[in-house]
């Protein structure tokens, strides 16, 4: 994948096979900038309105775009509003080089809490540039966006990178840095959409410190991505020995009872709810049957108790003695998969797929439409899990599919899931 090349590489294949860039409105065309000719020797506008692209996507890669009065950023401005004005062979002609001016533009124009002063053209740019066939065009556009991403830039996102495997890791990365909850449900969908060389290096770059620990940001400052962030997303070492380490019994006691509910979900998110974990299961087990407690904050929360149910339905679905438990776990998570908690709604995905009941087809069927960014881990969930009732949510949300794209994007994720499931199910269970 993308990671693991030069930027070099990087640089000389984005102009290769970069298409044309989206047309101009008149009013840019209008503006003016000096010529190549007059431009002053070693200044960011000489490299832009000059013909050496592989010199002005280097001074663009290393800008820091921090306000719409920094010299770099008005010198960026006025070319950009004149691109189309430029001699052909000009590298503010190139498509590469107009995204990273745009993101460049996205960046300088924010002003703090408030999206008002974002260029409206360079918004536009990007987002056309998501959908580009050079994937370097396409990462830029995705970073660029970081700031000023919407729901539906996640959407469009997750949506392309389904199919495109060169774009999962630097989707992640981009993702990563919104405060949206959409976001951080998409790079679960993308996560689940891949497995291997792919899916070692996405989990390597969420496990650095640092890289989820966005309370702070998003308390009510905006996230801005450096220009930088796109080497790193480019020349990140591949991650051959990385393994996930699951929570042991006494980190989840201690999670169980933290001041921090934050903190001690996502150490339940991360168990691992089997007979080998038997001292996890216990201490949940425990929390569980102690919910009404005074003073026992984590298991009072409704996201903790889905994912406390979902662990309780992993552990014991096959054992009679729980059935009691288990249907009061099954009550939970029917309720959760409605609710407005995405993460919730995941693990109740996951939860039912377990139960298998017929009554539980249309709920899961209806998830990806409520959330479409959740549509790959949603086919994924009920793909590898075994179950005829399984299969028919698959039917059904292939059947009720808005379009055809969606029902095609459905079969591309079941197509990686298939053979899994036939060698652990058996075919057609």
């Amino acid at each position: 994948m993308l990671s693991g090349l030069p930027l070099c590489f990087f640089l000389c294949s984005a102009f290769a096979n970069a298409d044309g860039p989206p047309p101009s409105s008149s009013s840019e065309s209008d503006a003016t900038v000096v010529p190549c000719a007059l431009a002053s020797p070693g200044s960011l506008t000489e490299a832009l309105v000059c013909s050496d692209k592989a010199k002005a996507a280097q001074q663009l890669y290393d800008l820091a775009c921090i306000g719409p009065q920094v010299p770099a950023a008005i010198e960026v401005r006025q070319v950009w509003r004149s691109r189309e004005s430029l001699p052909a062979d000009s590298a503010a002609r190139d498509i590469l080089i107009q995204t990273l001016m745009a993101k460049c533009l996205v960046e300088a124009s924010l002003e703090p809490n408030s999206l008002e002063r974002v260029d409206p053209s360079a918004l536009s740019f990007l987002r056309s540039a998501l959908t580009n066939s050079n994937p370097g065009v396409a990462i830029t556009a995705m970073l660029g966006l970081v700031p000023a991403l919407t729901k539906g830039d996640v959407a469009t996102i997750v949506k392309i990178v389904s199919t495109h495997e060169d774009l999962a890791f630097p989707a992640v990365m981009a993702l990563g840095e919104s405060c949206l909850v959409e976001a951080h449900v998409g790079i679960v969908s993308i996560r689940s959409a891949y497995s291997g060389r792919q899916r070692n290096d996405i989990d390597k770059y969420m496990a650095e410190p640092g890289v989820q620990d966005l309370p702070d940001v998003c308390s009510g400052k905006k996230v801005r991505i450096p220009q930088s962030v796109i080497a790193k997303a480019m020349n990140l070492p591949l991650v051959t020995e990385f393994r996930h380490q699951s929570s042991n019994a006494t980190q989840v006691k201690a999670a169980l009872d933290s001041p921090d509910p934050n903190r001690g979900l996502q150490t339940l998110l991360d168990v691992q709810c089997t007979p080998e974990h038997a001292g996890v299961v216990d201490e949940i087990r425990k929390a569980w049957r102690g919910r009404g407690t005074p003073g026992n904050t984590l298991v009072s929360d409704r996201t903790a108790q889905a994912v406390i149910a979902r662990c309780l339905i992993q552990a014991d679905f096959a054992v009679t003695a729980e059935k009691a438990e288990i249907t009061e776990a099954a009550s939970i998570l029917r309720s959760a998969i409605h609710g407005d908690d995405v993460m919730a709604v995941m693990v109740a995905v996951d939860g039912l797929a377990i139960i298998g009941a017929d009554e539980d087809v249309a709920r899961i069927a209806e998830v990806p439409r409520r959330i479409p960014t959740a549509l790959n881990a949603v086919v994924r969930s009920v793909g590898f899990t075994c179950g005829a009732s399984n299969l028919k949510t698959l039917a059904l949300m292939r059947k009720e599919a808005a379009t055809d794209e969606m029902r095609d994007r459905i079969d591309a994720v079941y197509k990686h899931v298939e053979p899994t499931r036939e060698q652990t199910c058996g075919k057609g269970k």
